[in-house]
């Protein structure tokens, strides 16, 4: 149902995208979309689902096309992550998210910016700026795909 070019950001059960049962779904998503990055996230991340999930990021391109990338091998963003700023805690069946901070290996006091507030543990602004920096190098498509998402 994606036109061509358009572009795709789904978030999968991780059995999907690792054990042979699925096989034949990521040969399918590879046979129709130029797999661009899938990112790994910790379990529970979306509450009470109990399903370790990923983010996967692709756009549709022509068959033709889409078979040039494959013979040159092309690249995967790929990460995995761990910290993504808050804890989940259940109290009297209500679910509650707690933002989780940064503390100093040294101190183990909270990190604190420039402005003086205390510093949330994630990973993503640091992931982004690496996503783009990898986007760059990549086919005129992703460089394209990037300056569409800025």
């Amino acid at each position: 149902m994606l036109k061509e070019n358009g572009r795709l950001g789904i978030v999968l059960s991780n059995p999907i995208l690792s054990i042979k049962k699925y096989a034949n779904v990521r040969k399918w998503l590879m046979s129709v979309l130029r797999i661009v990055a899938i990112f790994n996230l910790p379990p529970n991340v979306f509450a009470e689902t109990g399903v370790n999930t990923s983010m996967l990021v692709a756009y549709k391109q022509k068959t033709e096309r889409l078979e040039e990338l494959k013979k040159a091998n092309y690249s995967v963003f790929a990460k995995d992550i761990q910290n993504v700023g808050y804890e989940k805690r259940t109290s009297k069946r209500n679910v509650v998210f707690n933002p989780l901070y940064k503390t100093d290996d040294v101190t183990f006091e909270f990190a604190i910016d420039n402005n003086g507030e205390m510093i949330i543990n994630e990973e993503f602004s640091s992931i982004i700026k690496e996503f783009r920096q990898w986007c760059a190098t990549q086919e005129e498509e992703i460089v394209t795909f990037m300056l569409v998402m800025t």
